[in-house]
């Protein structure tokens, strides 16, 4: 084999078993192999987006069935809260009405009790006093009587007497005198007007009927609390028939027991005015 054969041998030009053997070298095998790995992409590919696709599809479908089943369901709904909230109400309702009318029978007992407690206990003042003597004028006035008017000065005169009477209030009408004509010392403590007026008429005869003397046609008062000589029990006597009497013996002659007190004095003077 001459030099240049061989090397042609060598380089392969005349065997192709060489040459074969470089193909199968990879040198001359890599568009197959690329193509594949690009179909395998797209199938994997669109594998994906097929799914996607169809979970999305999956998930907007039952959305809405929620949707539209929540939808359905408000009437449902809607008649089991109505009712629950009109039951709710109708209750609160009851027991508010309970309650307004409980306060009001409170209030309205509250209210009665005061005004028993008034009528059983009323102060004594001028406008107890102004009722009192109404009441007298009116007797007065049906007997064909003047009435008896206030008199500022007699005032003064009551007052004066009831500072004096409290210093020996044991003694009826201590330190009465002849400055005025009568003079009538009451306890009307607890008393309505009118009360104390029909109770003097059956007490304290002489007492009243002082208040009714024709000659008479001014007065004067003082109210005032004061120390008094008060009888324990049931007593036969209930007026002392004039001044200067001791009280204590004098119940005690009637067969009354005492004891000392004190009370609301009412001291009337009265003169011919």
């Amino acid at each position: 084999m001459a030099d240049d054969d061989w090397r042609n041998w060598k380089n392969g030009r005349y065997d192709t078993r060489y040459r074969g053997v470089k193909r199968h070298s990879g040198q001359r095998n890599r568009k197959p192999i690329i193509a594949i790995l690009v179909i395998v992409a797209v199938i994997i590919a669109g594998y994906l987006m097929y799914q996607n696709n169809f979970l999305d599809g999956i998930l907007q479908k039952e959305t809405k069935s929620a949707v539209n089943n929540a939808i359905k369901m408000q009437p449902a709904l809607g008649g089991i809260i109505k009712p629950a909230v009109d039951t709710v109400s109708k209750i609160t309702t009851q027991v508010s009405k309970q309650v307004s009318n409980a306060a009001s029978q409170i209030n309205s007992e509250t209210s009665s009790s005061s005004s028993v407690s008034i009528e059983q206990t009323p102060q004594i003042n001028s406008q107890w006093v102004d009722s009192f003597m109404s009441i007298v004028n009116a007797q007065r006035q049906q007997a064909g009587l003047r009435p008896l008017v206030e008199n500022q000065a007699l005032d003064g005169t009551a007052k004066t007497r009831f500072d004096t009477m409290i210093t020996h209030y044991q003694i009826s009408h201590y330190g009465a005198d002849n400055l005025n004509i009568g003079e009538v010392v009451f306890y009307p403590e607890g008393f309505s007007p009118k009360d104390y007026a029909t109770n003097l008429q059956s007490t304290a005869p002489l007492h009243w009927q002082l208040l009714l003397d024709p000659q008479l046609g001014v007065y004067g008062y003082h109210v005032d609390t004061g120390p008094t000589v008060e009888t324990i029990g049931s007593c036969s006597v209930s007026e002392i028939p004039g001044p200067d009497i001791d009280e204590v013996q004098f119940f005690q002659q009637h067969g009354c027991q005492t004891t000392s007190g004190n009370s609301t004095w009412l001291v009337i003077d009265l003169n011919f005015g």
